[in-house]
């Protein structure tokens, strides 16, 4: 027996192994079709039909599973397909071969990412200026995967913030995100891809604000009712402020005024002066974000009116009155003087004018008077009584103006408007041909050829002659022309009207000054008048013409009479007085003067004259007025006894009765009984005599010439009456022609 023990030759051709790149493996095919297969060649010392059979087995290896993160690693292997072949020869000797091929994959491709950022965030930062700026805050990014291979890619993220750019100091600031999202697979082939948030920290928080306000002011107005109310003046708030994140908060003080309540009380509606109001201080704390806090205080101001009012309260003209029958005059102001009140904040101010009056003659104390206003007076000084000449009878007057004090300067004296000055006379004032108005042009050496002369009339501001230079005098200078002539001319001095008129001297004339006895001489004048007026005069104090002071003074309007008292006209000082006003109460008092002359122009009433009329003319004749046949110059009838007349006087309350007596002829005598004036016989019917000759008082015999001769008119011709009968006649005779007469005298002795 052939047995056959040898076991068939084999040799096998396996397909080729493969490379595959970027080749995933559920992309490869691994049938045999597509790997194919196993080939052989097999032989057999006996057999030629050996029969040949294979079977195969497939391994994987995959050498990304160590890096993957999921349960199905994926990407690159390693594919071993293993063919056993085995050939059996008929006498059942076999012989088994095997052989493999390779599959090796490769994923070298990364996969693909896309990268959405999360939205801008807005963050804040809490009260320590910290934030919270954490992912899960301001939001995460998200990335999504692909993959040739790997279903289930690995995706890592990351993020970088960039440094902040601060948007308002430390507070606000905003940065970058960089997000970075990586995918991996399973073969460790990764790919990156990044994108930028923006992330702001806002600063939300506001400071806290603290002020301290000024301390409540009081403030006065001025003069222009202003005060300063600024805060240099009042005081300024002062602010702080803390924050979370600004170290050094702004601070701005603001202020607003509230509406004023006025406080004072006055006489209208329309309320002015002191008032009070709040200033309300705001501090708004600002920090460097723009994120505010403010706070208030108040400050309470008071503003005080404490200036009184101002005015200009006018001195009123002299006023004249007349006493009535009742020795009394109505005193009642016939115009009261306003002032023109101005205040520095009332509109309205308030006036009270009341006045008081003051007499010496009604025994007054008008010391309050003189202290406000200061004395003037008038001193008439009669400087001369004329007897003889041209003046005989006239007197010569000096009136001057007694100053409130000593070196107080006499500016002026004038007349205008209701202001007048009069110098008056009850008779003509005496002007010499050579003298003026003034004494300017008068020279003492002309005295000696025109004593008149220095008895003119003239008016003055201290001066009696021309002005001498070297002793600072000056001239008197004068205003105004019509009262110039008519004094000239020996009428009245009277200025006044809507001119006036004045005389005056300059300011620093020595002339001008009161001396020690405080006068100054204004006028000279001579009249064989009574004397009286008033003047204007305007005054400086101590020569200060800024301060000019004005008097009205009359003069020669008091009565002087016989008795110790004196009544009827007199002088009353008015003091007016003005208090103004404002709504605050404040005060303040002027005072102007006013004089009022009262005058007793009425003079004594007759209510018992004997029957005699007034300016009535009592005469005895001879005739035989009383029809006993007997010529009156023969009846020895007494000249009826002076009648003692009864009167009544408005004021006087004792009248000085002067009796006087004016006689026109010749009134009896203790010695003669009677007078009777002789006249020429009248003519009778036939215009002749009982002789039929011309009317004649005395005839003449055996004397040559004129026969007869008649009375002279206004000679010295009487008959006088004695006591014992005896009568004395004395005729002064004339001829017809005038030219020739005697004078007839002879005493009859009585008893016939």
């Amino acid at each position: 027996t052939v047995i056959d023990n040898m076991a068939p030759t084999l040799e096998l051709d396996c397909p080729p192994s493969a490379n595959l790149i970027n080749v995933c493996w559920a992309d490869v095919d691994t049938t045999l079709a597509a790997l194919g297969e196993v080939q052989w060649t097999a032989l057999d010392n006996c057999d030629e039909n050996l029969d040949v059979s294979y079977t195969y087995s497939d391994e994987v290896e995959f050498d990304c599973s160590l890096i993957g993160v999921d349960a199905s690693p994926e990407g690159s292997y390693n594919f071993t397909r293993t063919f056993v072949v085995t050939a059996v020869d008929c006498n059942g000797n076999t012989t088994t071969e095997t052989c493999s091929h390779f599959i090796n994959t490769f994923d070298l491709t990364a996969p693909t990412i896309e990268l959405t950022c999360p939205d801008t965030a807005t963050v804040q930062h809490d009260e320590n200026c910290e934030t919270d700026v954490d992912p899960s805050i301001t939001g995460n990014a998200i990335a999504t995967a692909e993959d040739d291979c790997d279903t289930e890619v690995t995706i890592t993220y990351s993020y970088a913030d960039g440094a902040p750019t601060y948007t308002c100091g430390n507070g606000g600031y905003e940065f970058i995100r960089t997000w970075t999202a990586t995918a991996e697979d399973d073969c460790g082939n990764e790919s990156s891809t990044t994108c930028d948030q923006v992330i702001i920290v806002e600063d939300n928080i506001d400071p806290v604000a603290s002020i301290t306000c000024p301390a409540d002011a009081t403030v006065s107005l001025d003069d222009n009712c202003e005060a300063d109310l600024s805060t240099d003046a009042l005081g300024m708030a002062t602010g702080s402020g803390t924050d979370n994140c600004d170290s050094d908060v702004d601070i701005a003080i603001s202020y607003e005024d509230g509406a004023p309540t006025y406080t004072c009380t006055g006489d209208d509606d329309q309320l002015d002066g002191s008032y009070t109001f709040t200033r309300t201080f705001t501090a708004l704390a600002t920090d460097d974000c723009g994120n505010t806090h403010s706070t208030t205080c108040d400050q309470q101001i008071t503003v005080n009116d404490e200036t009184a009012p101002t005015q200009t309260f006018p001195n009123l003209p002299t006023d004249t009155l007349y006493l009535d029958a009742d020795c009394s005059a109505d005193l009642t102001p016939a115009m009261t003087p306003m002032p023109d009140a101005f205040d520095n904040c009332d509109s309205d101010v308030a006036a009270v004018v009341t006045y008081e009056d003051y007499s010496t003659l009604l025994g007054d104390n008008t010391d309050s008077f003189d202290e406000l206003f200061g004395e003037m007076t008038v001193e008439v000084q009669t400087l001369a009584e004329h007897t003889t000449g041209e003046l005989a009878g006239m007197s010569t007057y000096r009136i001057y103006a007694v100053l409130p004090e000593a070196g107080d300067f006499l500016s002026s004296i004038s007349g205008e408007g209701t202001f007048n000055t009069q110098i008056r006379s009850t008779s003509d004032f005496y002007q010499h041909p050579l003298g003026g108005v003034t004494p300017n042009n008068v020279n003492p050496l002309l005295y000696s050829n025109f004593p008149e002369l220095e008895y003119d009339s003239y008016v003055t501001v201290g001066l009696t002659q021309m002005p001498n230079a070297a002793d600072g005098e000056g001239e008197v200078k004068l205003a105004g022309s019509d009262w110039q002539a008519e004094f000239e001319s020996g009428e009245d001095l009277f200025i006044t009207g809507e001119f006036g008129g004045a005389w005056f001297a300059l300011n620093g004339d020595a002339n001008g000054f009161a001396g020690a006895d405080r006068r100054v001489l204004v006028a000279q004048v001579t009249t064989d008048g009574d004397i009286n007026g008033q003047i204007f005069a305007q005054v400086f104090p101590q020569g200060d013409g800024s301060i000019a002071r004005y008097f009205t003074v009359p003069f020669g309007t008091g009565c002087e009479g016989d008795d110790a008292t004196i009544e009827g006209s007199y002088l009353v000082s008015r003091l007016w007085t003005s208090t103004v006003n404002d709504d605050c109460g404040n005060e303040d008092t002027a005072y102007a003067y006013q004089y009022i002359v009262v005058l007793d122009t009425i003079a004594p009433q007759f209510t018992n004259t004997c029957d005699i009329e007034n300016g009535e003319t009592v005469e005895y004749t001879c005739a035989d007025d009383n029809g006993n046949g007997v010529n009156d110059i023969f009846d020895f009838t007494e000249i009826p006894a002076a009648c003692a007349p009864d009167y009544i006087e408005n004021c006087d309350s004792e009248v000085a009765l002067t009796m006087t007596s004016d006689t026109m002829g010749y009134v009896p005598t203790g010695d003669i009984a009677n007078y009777c004036m002789p006249g020429t016989v009248e003519a009778i019917a036939n215009g002749e005599t009982c002789d039929d000759r011309d009317p004649e008082a005395i005839r003449l015999f055996n004397f040559g010439g004129d026969e007869s001769y008649t009375i002279v008119d206004g000679g010295s011709s009487i008959v006088e009456i004695m006591q014992d009968s005896t009568m004395h006649i004395v005729l002064e005779a004339q001829n017809a022609a005038g030219d020739a007469g005697f004078i007839f005298d002879a005493i009859y002795d009585g008893g016939h």
